[in-house]
């Protein structure tokens, strides 16, 4: 019997270590494919994020533009606004009554002179 015991532990043994062979996974090996598939994603991945930097950026530089260019408008406009400010205030004046009376009407103040040229 001795014999038969030592078989049996023989045999589990042996079928024991068959079987851890095969619980454990051979190292994964990965082939040219599957690593060729990787770079294409993280290439797509990496690309897609350029692309979207460099189109925001673009859009940034108009936007940087535009303001430029509204600034600008908004600068004419307060200069335009400040001289017809000043052009208001000047109609109102007696200064611009006067002077509107000499060059429409020919008129003078009681205290001048006028000469006319005769002549031609």
């Amino acid at each position: 019997m001795n014999n038969k015991k030592s078989r049996v532990r023989h045999d589990t043994t042996a079928q024991r270590g068959s079987e851890a062979r095969i619980d454990s996974p051979p190292p994964i090996k990965r082939s040219r494919l599957t690593w060729l598939l990787y770079i294409i994603f993280w290439a797509m991945l990496v690309g897609s994020f350029g692309w979207l930097a460099m189109m925001q950026a673009a859009e940034y530089s108009e936007l940087r533009g535009e303001l430029a260019r509204i600034e600008a408008d908004t600068q004419r406009a307060e200069e335009q606004y400040e001289q017809l400010r000043r052009q208001i205030a000047f109609i109102g004046s007696d200064e611009y009554i006067i002077q509107q009376a000499r060059q429409r009407l020919g008129m003078v103040l009681p205290t001048e002179l006028m000469f006319v040229n005769v002549g031609n």
